[in-house]
């Protein structure tokens, strides 16, 4: 446990700033599926929530920046000060301690990070932690007033610090680019353990250096806030938010610690949606109340208006998890490659290469491939070699992708694909 003045407390007074401001703790209930925060003005507080709770049912985590009064949202913070990167396992996550080649992986990747950082912005990190099954690498920068700075950093964040990180990372199946961008993040504790998993991981410090306070202000100033067009009218109701398509796939249950990605796509699109219903804060909390008892603890934070709702993101979603849809018999929720184009079914027999097909795009772009081949038009008909795309697709796509495009019912559509062809789909 945390004791006065070591390691771990430095990081709390110093870096977290326990003891100078108000610094949120949020409890998660793992056998009652709810999260509740308490709030701590000095380290012995501190102290006392992790005797109290440092042990199942719950689960410790808190508010990476600190704040001059009680709340969990991103009003509630005047200034940012630091952010980290969640470096953690693509899918399944091992055990750290029993897999030196994931800790490797996860040391390799952290140095890559680092070096990146120092190289672009001469950047130097403030702690380098174990957060259960993955490492969380810390930055610390002088204060920087949320209102001036929080779409910036976001935008900055997005749109050129995880570009140039991922180019070159080490491993695929290791991941850092979740969207930590909030100022209201939360983060697993150190000095407590991991009760979410049966080995019950220590979260430790393995590095940190208070002196480490880099100059984020000239970075973020050269960054434009675009302004973009959002409707200032309801787009959907607040009724239909609880039966779109999003709710109902977290409804059928996505295991977070596999590799689907439902930080960073699913929750944000859900926000988008609630953002156009026009949620107001007990609804986004009743919300949020909701996603905690299906086991999603993150829950939504309304975005700015610089984002919109795209439905081919939902779509994309379920061709990157074609299992999962597979499984659980879910549909494509919105229309894909509508066709107003007028054709005919040639049955001639067509030679092509033959081509392993494990996704969506790769059949999309091989059918293109054929359809350049032997595209014709009579009349303003298009002549379809259907059967021969059929057969050829069956044969050469994974019975994954056969079983998903079955249940779709895209034969049809996706045959009519003719990317690179001068006809308009």
């Amino acid at each position: 446990m945390v004791e006065s003045r070591s390691k771990y407390a430095k990081f709390y007074e110093d870096t977290i700033r326990v003891g100078k401001q108000i610094v949120e703790i949020r409890i998660q209930n793992l056998e009652k599926h709810y999260m509740f925060s308490l709030y701590v003005k000095n380290l012995q507080e501190l102290l006392t929530i992790f005797k109290k709770y440092n042990h199942y049912p719950f689960n410790i985590y808190y508010g990476i920046n600190s704040r001059n009064v009680e709340g969990r949202k991103k009003e509630d913070i005047e200034n940012r000060h630091i952010f980290y990167f969640d470096i953690e396992h693509e899918g399944e996550k091992p055990i750290i301690e029993k897999d030196e080649e994931y800790k490797r992986k996860l040391l390799a990747t952290s140095e890559h990070i680092c070096t990146l950082m120092e190289e672009k912005y001469n950047f130097k990190p403030v702690a380098l932690t174990q957060s259960g099954r993955g490492f969380h690498l810390y930055y610390q920068h002088e204060d920087l007033k949320r209102v001036e700075y929080e779409k910036k950093f976001a935008i900055w964040w997005k749109t050129e610090l995880i570009k140039m990180l991922e180019k070159g990372k080490p491993f695929k199946d290791i991941k850092f680019k979740d969207s930590m961008f909030n100022i209201s993040r939360i983060a697993s504790a150190p000095g407590t353990q991991h009760l979410k998993y049966e080995d019950k991981p220590f979260r430790s410090i393995l590095k940190y250096n208070a002196e480490n306070i880099n100059k984020l202000k000239p970075i973020l100033d050269k960054v434009t806030v675009k302004k973009y067009l959002v409707s200032e009218t309801k787009t959907i109701s607040k009724k239909k938010v609880l039966t779109h398509p999003i709710m109902k796939i977290l409804k059928l249950g996505v295991p977070m610690n596999e590799g689907f990605y439902v930080n960073n796509t699913l929750m944000f699109s859900l926000s988008l949606i609630c953002r156009d219903a026009r949620f107001n804060e007990e609804e986004v909390e009743e919300l949020n109340e909701k996603l905690t008892k299906m086991g999603y603890w993150d829950g939504i934070i309304i975005p700015g208006k610089e984002y919109n709702y795209n439905e081919s993101t939902i779509n994309n979603w379920c061709f990157k998890n074609m299992k999962w849809c597979n499984e659980k018999k879910f549909l494509l929720p919105y229309n894909f490659l509508k066709s107003k184009i007028r054709y005919e079914v040639n049955n001639k027999s067509l030679p092509f290469e033959d081509e392993p097909l494990d996704d969506i795009w790769k059949s999309l772009k091989y059918i293109a491939r054929f359809n350049r081949k032997y595209f014709e038009i009579n009349r303003g008909v298009r002549i379809v070699y259907k059967n021969t795309l059929i057969e050829k697709l069956q044969k050469n796509c994974t019975e994954e992708l056969n079983q998903f495009l079955e249940m779709n019912n895209l034969w049809n559509k996706v045959c009519l694909y003719t990317e690179g062809v001068e006809v308009r789909i």
